[in-house]
C-alpha cells in the first residue's frame, strides 16, 4: 500500500509522501518485483498481512466472550483502525477521480452528470486525472448529490477531494456496522458483537471502503 501506482497515486501527496519515505527505506519503496529489495518488501508485506488477518480472527473469537460491549465502543475502535487508511498516498482505484468529476459537474458547472460526461468541461484542471472522460454517470441521484457535496468541501484541491471521499467511505462503513449490529441483535443478542466485528474489522473491507 505504500507503493506508488501510475494510475492511482495522489497527484498532490506533499507531506504524506515525505512521511512515507521517512517510514520506509527508498530501496524498498522503489524496488522492482524481482530484485532483492522487491523480495524483502514482498516478505514484509506477507508478514504484515498474516499479522493483520490473525488479529482479525482473534478479535472475532474474543468478541464472542464480550457480548455486553456497547456499539459505541466498537464504532470508536473501528474508526481508530480505519483512520490511518485515510492517509494512503496510493489509490487502489482512480474511480475516485471520476466521482470527483461528477461532483464538480453538478457543483461547479451546474450540469447534470447523467447526461453530461466530464469531457464536456475540457478546461477543468483535473480532467486529466479522469480515465472515463466520455462516460456520463451510471450512478443514481443520491450518490451524485453526495459527490457534489464532497466536491464542494474539497474545492479545487485533489488531495482534499481524496480525503473527503475516503472520509465519506469511513462514515458509510460505520453506519453499515451499526445496521449489522442492530439487525443481528434483533435475532440473537449474543451474536451481534462477533457479527459486527467480523464485518467492521475485516481488513479487506477496511481497505476497499476507506483506502
Amino acid at each position: 500500500a505504500f507503493h506508488f501506482y501510475d494510475a492511482g497515486a495522489l497527484s498532490e501527496p506533499g507531506p504524506l509522501q515525505t512521511a512515507i519515505y521517512v517510514l520506509a527505506p527508498n530501496a524498498l519503496l522503489e524496488a522492482s518485483r524481482f530484485t532483492s529489495g522487491g523480495v524483502i518488501a514482498l516478505g514484509l508485506y506477507a508478514i504484515l498481512a498474516g499479522v493483520v488477518l490473525t488479529s482479525w480472527c482473534w478479535a472475532i473469537r474474543t468478541a464472542r466472550r464480550f457480548a455486553a460491549v456497547p456499539l459505541s465502543g466498537v464504532l470508536v475502535a473501528t474508526a481508530a483502525l480505519a483512520v490511518p487508511l485515510l492517509f494512503f498516498t496510493a489509490l487502489f482505484s482512480d474511480d475516485l477521480y471520476l466521482y470527483y468529476a461528477y461532483g464538480r459537474t453538478l457543483e461547479t458547472y451546474g450540469a447534470n452528470p447523467i447526461y453530461t460526461p466530464p469531457a464536456a468541461f475540457s478546461t477543468d484542471p483535473h480532467l486529466q486525472l479522469v480515465y472515463w472522460k466520455d462516460l456520463p454517470s451510471s450512478y443514481g441521484p443520491l450518490w451524485l448529490m453526495v459527490s457534489a457535496f464532497l466536491s464542494r468541501l474539497a474545492g479545487d484541491a485533489v488531495t482534499a477531494a481524496v480525503f473527503a471521499f475516503r472520509g465519506a467511505g469511513l462514515v458509510i462503513h460505520l453506519l453499515t456496522a451499526a445496521v449489522i449490529f442492530y439487525a443481528v441483535r434483533a435475532r440473537s443478542a449474543d451474536r451481534a458483537l462477533p457479527a459486527t466485528v467480523f464485518y467492521a474489522w475485516n481488513p479487506l473491507v477496511l481497505v476497499e471502503v476507506v483506502a
